[in-house]
């Protein structure tokens, strides 16, 4: 029969497994903290790279590019053209000017309000051809410009979106961009990501800014005599607007409902 250790030895042992079992569990509960940190953290880094937006976007959702992306896109001037349609037309609108005119676009954020903005991409991408692009299938071709899979004797198809749509959404992101209250994942990934969130506001305040400035609206603003001392001018003013009917009923006849795979030869 063996000899039982004495105590002392006894005791050691224990003490080196209690040591080494608790140096396990620490081990493990660091292993699943870190974990569980990078995971979270991915769920909210900018999706890189390239142009990701969904089919039907999230309110909150980015775009973002690469630098080589951005060096790219000016390179080859990757913009499409006024796309003109044969039965364009205008009508006769009168703005409501008041800053007490309740409009279902502002106000208080709510749910209702997202779903009147979201109203504006219900079609994100479509398809049109090189000749409403305005360029050669091979200056396409070089500048990567998305090919649509062709069935039957169908046409070159390329995708694109609306740019009143763009501008739409980023007016939207500027919207929730002053409520970071009621848009927790804004103010969340704004606080996380704040080189990113501003780049975004700032493209979204550039692009509305070059729309207006290029548009340059000529209507006249009349001032009036109130209870002020000083006129005020009455933004209540009747524009020339374009009729969007038709363009959009010829935007949803060509609606992309899912994303083409992407080439294995392209960049």
């Amino acid at each position: 029969m063996r000899d039982l250790p004495d105590e002392s030895h006894a005791d050691k042992r224990h003490k080196r497994r209690s040591t080494g079992f608790c140096q396990l569990w620490i081990a493990f509960a660091f292993g699943c903290i870190s974990t569980y940190t990078i995971f979270a953290s991915l769920g909210t880094q900018p999706k890189l790279p390239g142009f990701k937006y969904r089919m039907r976007p999230t309110p909150e959702h980015v775009a973002i590019y690469t630098e080589e992306e951005l060096q790219s896109f000016s390179r080859n001037r990757l913009s499409g053209r006024y796309w003109q349609i044969a039965d364009e037309k205008t009508e006769s609108r009168v703005f409501n000017g008041s800053p007490s005119y309740k409009s279902e676009f502002k106000g208080p954020p709510s749910p209702q309000v997202d779903a009147t903005w979201s109203q504006y991409w219900k079609v994100w991408s479509f398809w049109a051809t090189p000749e409403e692009i305005g360029k050669t299938k091979e200056d396409l071709a070089a500048e990567f410009v998305v090919e649509m899979p062709k069935s039957n004797d169908e046409g070159t198809k390329h995708m694109v979106m609306n740019e009143a749509v763009h501008q739409l959404h980023c007016l939207y992101n500027l919207y929730r961009a002053t409520n970071f209250d009621y848009y927790e994942e804004e103010a969340r990934f704004a606080r996380l990501h704040p080189q990113v969130w501003h780049s975004r506001v700032d493209h979204c305040l550039d692009i509305l800014r070059q729309k207006l400035e290029c548009d340059w609206d000529p209507s006249l603003i009349a001032f009036k005599w109130t209870n002020e001392t000083d006129p005020v001018p009455d933004f209540n003013v009747q524009h020339e607007c374009r009729s969007r009917d038709s363009l959009l009923d010829l935007i949803s006849s060509r609606e992309i409902r899912e994303y083409p795979s992407k080439p294995v030869e392209v960049i």
